[in-house]
């Protein structure tokens, strides 16, 4: 794969990121001024990309969307102390961490090995020529770096999501893990070299593509941006069913829809 088809296909997805966190933003402001509805609507917006944390920290269907669904509620509860969005993606990414945690030491797991092809959905339209080619080549690189990051210990992964995926600086990972910031460096260090080393072991197209024109970083972070645009939940309901539970939650608790 060219590094020019690399560069236009993340290029795509970083816009489509870039609209979805302009309406973010916005309904944190209307969620933090007490509108009901806004909340319910963040949580629809939140509700996959939720579960799609949850799934790579816990790598079991079930047990994700039980503790996305706790994430939601929590929104629904706490969204009224932030004022702004950049503060409110923080403590969300914090949200879950705890709850998987919490969820975990409850249940005696510690974090299974993700299926991707379970979540992973098509991806890519039917095309022909080099285009097409090209986005296989990138499908192939995205879940050899997806399935290496689903063997690695619950607590690298954890570094690694929040980091490469939340954006978080490391001062902001060591807190959401609660861990002293040299730990959370120490992380994210061995968390790369191991996903070096491995992908080291991968087949020389895939190789190639991972190493050859991109630092280990970016490419694990446009891995899990990617992963997240075409992730699909086990269970198609479940989004519905979960915005349902908050709204219901909602009027339980006086709030007007």
């Amino acid at each position: 794969m060219s590094i020019q088809a690399f560069q236009q296909i993340t290029k795509t997805e970083r816009e489509n990121c870039v609209r979805t966190n302009t309406t973010l933003e916005k309904l944190v402001e209307k969620s933090a001024d007490g509108d009901a509805g806004a909340i319910c609507d963040l949580c629809a917006i939140l509700a996959k990309s939720v579960l799609y944390r949850a799934s790579l920290l816990l790598g079991d269907h079930t047990d994700a969307q039980n503790v996305s669904q706790d994430v939601l509620l929590r929104v629904c509860e706490n969204i009224r102390d932030f004022s702004d969005a950049e503060s409110f993606r923080t403590w969300l990414s914090g949200a879950v961490i705890s709850e998987t945690r919490r969820f975990a030491a409850e249940h005696s797991k510690h974090g299974a090995v993700l299926n991707v092809s379970d979540y992973l959905g098509a991806s890519a339209e039917d095309g022909d020529g080099q285009l097409a080619q090209d986005y296989s080549e990138y499908e192939n690189v995205r879940r050899a770096v997806l399935k290496i990051v689903s063997h690695l210990p619950l607590q690298l992964r954890e570094a690694i999501i929040l980091h490469y995926f939340d954006g978080l600086r490391i001062a902001e990972v060591a807190a959401a893990m609660g861990i002293p910031y040299h730990n959370a460096t120490g992380y994210l260090e061995i968390a790369l070299k191991r996903l070096k080393h491995e992908i080291e072991k991968q087949p020389a197209s895939t190789r190639l593509g991972v190493l050859g024109f991109f630092p280990m970083g970016s490419v694990l972070a446009e891995s899990f941006r990617a992963g997240s645009e075409i992730f699909t939940p086990a269970c198609s309901e479940w989004e519905r069913g979960a915005v349902e539970t908050c709204r219901q939650f909602m009027l339980v608790n006086n709030e007007s829809i």
